[in-house]
């Protein structure tokens, strides 16, 4: 029985460009992101994930449509931006990822990050997508990133 999973992934912006990061195992260029943990929110986890992997501190914006903030017991949170599956193999078994992808504005500069964390990070404007070395599925979610960006779809 395959390990059912909630991941999320973080679309940083700053300056109309996106941050990358170069995943050290797949050795492809990524937006940073990883597992939701027990005890906190995916809003929650994208934050920690990816100030540890970039050591940036991101503001998660997008919509929040039906108006419920501050009407218990319901909270709205940001929506992501996509929602996206993928059936992971580990030497350990399978794992069903269910990655929701955030956008986070960039706060400040640049921290420290976590001990073991990719430190090659590159910021690339939409023109750079075809040449950078990643996935397709990283390829066309960047290219939709750039096209909301530029379409103003990122709210507070």
């Amino acid at each position: 029985m395959p390990k059912k999973c909630i991941v999320t992934s973080c679309i940083v912006v700053k300056s109309g460009k996106i941050l990358l990061i170069h995943h050290k195992k797949l050795k492809k260029w990524m937006y940073p992101g990883g597992h939701v943990g027990a005890n906190e929110t995916p809003q929650e986890a994208v934050v920690r994930e990816t100030k540890e992997e970039t050591g940036y501190r991101v503001r998660v914006v997008g919509a929040a449509p039906l108006g419920l903030r501050g009407h218990a017991p319901a909270k709205e949170l940001v929506l992501p931006f996509a929602i996206l599956y993928e059936d992971v193999r580990y030497k350990t078994g399978r794992h069903m990822h269910f990655d929701m992808v955030y956008f986070g504005m960039a706060e400040g500069r640049r921290g420290s990050l976590a001990e073991g964390e990719s430190q090659m990070l590159k910021w690339v404007s939409e023109s750079e997508v075809d040449g950078i070395d990643t996935y397709y599925s990283i390829k066309k979610i960047l290219k939709y990133s750039f096209r909301a960006i530029r379409g103003g779809r990122l709210s507070k």
